[in-house]
């Protein structure tokens, strides 16, 4: 990285930084199928993101500074079932995940930077049903449970690229409990085609959008509904379907960004409110 400050019309620094990274990321996994319709597996692997360097200094050339790569280790153990001919559909796994070296970015307008918050780890697990209780209905249900947290804590790369973070703070957009559920229903229309009535809602616990957890900026509990209702000719040539989606019409938090000394703001993304279409296909 060659860098040049430019201040008041003059260079006052011409400064080269470099650095190079390289890992072996290797992946092993075992499957077991007892019988034709249940598959158990694990798998244990390694995973690398390389380094960096914060090139856009505010104060002076010492601002410019590298931040160390990113590992992680991570185990799963899982199965994979179907029951009652394929009507009944199970999934679980649960997994486990060791980070060292962490990469955050810190949003501290105007001096933003990355650095290595030390280390973490990552623990949970998740269930998946699929189910056809009955011909023309379908069922689904996911269950996700995740705990996060730092074992370790870094200091930062300098005194003006401190880590707002501590040991109790959580990780960035990880909800501890996610939900999924659908019901799906088919109305035969003989010669008239096919009717298909969706809904599905989703369920997040509440998480965080940056990552010194401002409460201001973190997005509680909620839930998203949506439903769709589609029209299908007997050959599937053409549908027509209506949809919406954010039914409720919740106001999601997706990102946030709090900028501490004598800018003192806060600021937010929200996701879509309530949406809602018609869409028409024919395939040829």
């Amino acid at each position: 990285l060659d860098h040049r400050r430019i201040a008041d019309g003059f260079i006052v620094a011409n400064t080269t930084v470099s650095d190079s990274w390289s890992a072996f990321t290797p992946k092993v996994g075992l499957e077991f199928k007892p019988t034709t319709d249940i598959l158990l597996y694990a798998s244990a692997g390694k995973g690398f993101k390389s380094g960096g360097f914060n090139a856009r200094p505010l104060s002076d050339i010492t601002e410019v500074t590298v931040y160390q790569p990113e590992t992680i280790r991570t185990y799963e153990l899982g199965a994979k079932t179907a029951w009652f001919d394929r009507r009944l559909v199970l999934n679980g796994a649960a997994y486990f995940s060791q980070y060292d070296d962490i990469q955050v970015t810190v949003n501290q307008t105007p001096r933003n930077f990355v650095a290595n918050a030390a280390a973490g780890e990552i623990k949970g697990f998740e269930i998946e049903a699929v189910a056809r209780p009955a011909p023309g209905w379908d069922v689904n249900l996911a269950v996700g449970h995740t705990k996060t947290k730092y074992t370790e804590v870094g200091q930062g790369l300098g005194p003006t690229q401190i880590l707002p973070i501590k040991l109790s703070t959580k990780f960035v957009k990880s909800p501890e409990w996610t939900v999924n559920a659908g019901l799906q229903h088919r109305v035969e229309l003989g010669e008239l085609g096919s009717l298909t009535l969706r809904g599905d809602v989703s369920y997040f616990g509440k998480y965080y959008n940056d990552i010194a957890n401002d409460e201001d900026l973190a997005q509680k509990a909620h839930s998203l509904v949506g439903a769709r209702i589609t029209w299908a000719s007997t050959d599937e040539a053409w549908k027509i379907e209506a949809f919406g989606t954010n039914l409720t019409d919740e106001q999601v938090k997706v990102s946030g960004n709090a900028s501490s000394g004598a800018f003192g703001l806060k600021e937010a993304s929200y996701g879509p409110p309530m949406e809602w279409g018609v869409s028409l296909a024919h395939e040829f």
